[in-house]
C-alpha cells in the first residue's frame, strides 16, 4: 500500500511540474544533422541538369578563392522527393523546389521560411514555380538573398554553441590586457599574452583511415594607435600583419615563422558590424623557412571611441580536411566582439 501511494504522489508531482511549463512541441524534435555549409536540395532528378540547377550552383556552390585549394561556398547535396527521408529530412539547412501543381497564370515564389520543420535548428525555404524557367529567374532576382539566409543561419548556429561553451577566463585576459570582449570557446587556450598581442590556440585531431590527423585554430588579438586612414590600406595592413607574427608566431624549425602569402588567395573588403567599420581581409599564410600553411581571416577594426586600430585574425591548420568549416567558425567567433565602455 504503502508503495502505490508513493507511486501515486511521483505522478501526481511530475503531472503538476508540467502543467506549470508550457509545452514546445520543439523540444520532442531531434537535433538537426549535417556539416555547417551543406544545403539539401530537394528537386526531381529531371531538373538536377536544367539551367536552374546550374543557377544554384553558381550562387551556393561558387569557389573561394582566399584558401590554399579551391573549396565552394556551400556543399550542395541534391535529393528527389522520394530521397528525402529519414536523417536526410533532419538536416538544418533544406530547400525544398516544386515544380508544376499551380494554376494557370501563377508566379514563382518563395515561401516563408520554416524553422524546426523536421528537427530542431533546421531551416526551410520552398520555391514553388509553375515551370523550370520560371524558377530559374527567380533563383537569378533572389538567389543573393536566399544564400545570405542560409550563411545567417549557419552563423547563428555556430554562435549558439559556441555561446554555450565560452571561456571566461580567457575573455577576461583578452579585456584586461586588449580592451576587448568576444566569445571564444572553452576549447581555446591562452599560447601567450605579449602585452602588445594575444595568441589563442585550439588543438583538434579528426581520423581518417585509421590515422588521427592535427587540427589547429588560432586567434590572434592586437591593437595599435590610430593615425590616418593608411591603417586600412591592404598594404599596411599586411605590413603590420606580417611584422607581428614574424614577431610573436614562430614555426617548429628555428628561424621560423608565420608570414602572409602574397602570390595568390588575397581578397579584401569594407563592411560595418556591431556599430564599427571593418576591412576585412581573407588569405593564406605560410610559415617561412617551414612546410606549414593554411587560411586566414583578419578583421582590421577602427575603435573610433577609443581612437585606436584593433586586429582580429584566425588562422586555420587543416593540411588533410576541407578548410572552409573552420574559417565559418572562426568568423563566428571573430565578429562576437565588443569594446568595454
Amino acid at each position: 500500500m504503502l508503495r502505490v501511494l508513493i507511486a501515486f504522489l511521483t505522478v501526481t508531482i511530475l503531472f503538476c511540474s508540467c502543467e506549470n511549463e508550457p509545452y514546445d512541441p520543439v523540444d520532442s524534435l531531434p537535433a538537426s544533422t549535417g556539416e555547417i555549409g551543406e544545403l539539401v536540395v530537394v528537386v526531381e532528378k529531371a531538373y538536377w541538369t536544367s539551367p536552374l540547377m546550374l543557377e544554384i550552383n553558381e550562387r551556393f556552390g561558387k569557389e573561394v578563392t582566399s584558401l590554399p585549394q579551391p573549396e565552394p561556398l556551400m556543399t550542395i547535396k541534391k535529393v528527389t522527393n522520394k530521397g528525402f527521408s529519414g536523417n536526410m529530412m533532419n538536416h538544418h539547412s533544406v530547400l525544398i523546389i516544386e515544380i508544376g501543381g499551380l494554376s494557370e497564370g501563377a508566379e514563382a515564389f518563395f515561401g516563408k521560411p520554416q524553422a524546426n520543420v523536421w528537427s530542431k535548428g533546421q531551416l526551410v525555404y520552398k520555391l514553388k514555380a509553375p515551370d523550370v524557367q520560371s524558377a530559374t529567374e527567380l533563383m537569378k532576382a533572389h538567389g543573393d538573398k536566399l544564400f545570405e539566409y542560409f550563411q545567417d543561419h549557419y552563423q547563428n548556429k555556430i554562435k549558439a554553441e559556441i555561446a554555450a561553451n565560452v571561456d571566461a577566463s580567457i575573455n577576461e585576459e583578452l579585456e584586461l590586457t586588449m580592451n576587448v570582449n568576444m566569445d571564444v570557446p572553452n576549447s581555446f587556450t591562452l599560447v601567450s599574452n605579449y602585452n602588445d598581442l594575444i595568441w589563442l590556440k585550439q588543438q583538434r585531431e579528426k581520423n581518417v583511415d585509421g590515422k588521427d590527423h592535427e587540427i589547429q585554430l588560432g586567434i590572434l588579438t592586437y591593437t595599435y594607435p590610430y593615425t590616418d586612414s593608411l591603417a586600412f590600406t591592404t598594404e599596411k595592413i599586411l605590413a603590420k600583419r606580417d611584422s607581428m607574427t614574424k614577431k610573436y608566431v614562430p614555426g617548429m624549425i628555428e628561424g621560423s615563422y608565420m608570414v602572409t602569402e602574397r602570390q595568390y588567395g588575397l581578397e579584401s573588403s569594407e563592411t560595418n558590424a556591431n556599430g564599427y567599420y571593418i576591412i576585412e581581409t581573407r588569405g593564406v599564410w605560410k610559415m617561412h623557412k617551414a612546410i606549414m600553411g593554411g587560411p586566414f581571416l583578419s578583421l582590421t577594426i577602427y575603435d573610433h571611441k577609443n581612437n585606436r586600430v584593433v586586429c582580429l585574425e584566425g588562422y586555420v591548420f587543416a593540411p588533410h580536411f576541407k578548410k572552409m568549416p573552420y574559417i565559418r567558425e572562426l568568423e563566428a567567433i571573430l565578429y562576437s566582439f565588443s569594446f568595454p565602455e
